[in-house]
């Protein structure tokens, strides 16, 4: 990433960060990018312990709630 980049991602994650509502990044697999600080508080959850993971693992039975096929579409 160039250094161009890297300070838009910087400001875009600061932007974020300042949001009331939580805010969850999904990649095409599942896995979350990125997760605000209101979504983790919300989720009651570390954001290290989210990043990276599938939601299917931070969330073991979410694939058959109405939320999944809703992110489905």
């Amino acid at each position: 990433m160039d250094e161009a980049s890297e300070l838009r991602a910087q400001q875009l994650h600061r932007i974020l960060d300042d949001l009331d509502e939580g805010c969850h990044l999904l990649s095409s697999d599942w896995r979350y990018l990125y997760i605000n600080e209101a979504g983790a508080r919300h989720d009651r959850r570390r954001r290290a312990d989210v990043l990276g993971q599938r939601i299917t693992a931070v969330y073991p039975n979410i694939e058959g709630s109405e939320i999944f096929h809703l992110l489905q579409r």
